[in-house]
């Protein structure tokens, strides 16, 4: 399963310890093996929560992420049909850029789907 380098365990820290695949314990140093057995399981259970967490996390980040792009290419896309260049794109099958000040823009191809694409500032 797992070995560690330390576990913190009551009062104290275990140095080297752990449980192998076959089940059996590492414990060079002869700590009590019922101790060992415990902190080690007991740090398998924190590690197993932490990552967990963490991957709640970045799930969620990444949903608000992915909600604040496409409300903004929905923004640019109304934005652009009031202008006319969405149902230009649409018939021919173009792409068109909207340039932003720092020379930056979004790049946006009409297909069967939209495709939104950033681009950067051309170095000077």
């Amino acid at each position: 399963m797992s070995v560690y380098r330390w576990v913190y365990w009551e009062n104290g820290k275990l140095n080297d310890v752990g449980i192998l695949a076959d089940g059996t314990l590492h414990n060079p140093r002869g700590y009590d093996p019922e101790v060992v057995r415990k902190a080690v399981l007991a740090a398998n259970e924190r590690k197993r929560v932490r990552r967990s967490e963490y991957a709640r996390k970045a799930a969620t980040r990444r949903s608000r992420w992915d909600k604040k792009v496409y409300q903004v290419a929905q923004q640019i896309v109304r934005a652009a049909m009031r202008l006319g260049r969405v149902q230009h794109a649409l018939s021919v099958g173009a792409a068109w850029t909207i340039p932003s000040p720092s020379g930056a823009g979004l790049a946006v191809s009409a297909g069967r789907m939209f495709s939104l694409k950033l681009t950067s500032a051309s170095p000077k």
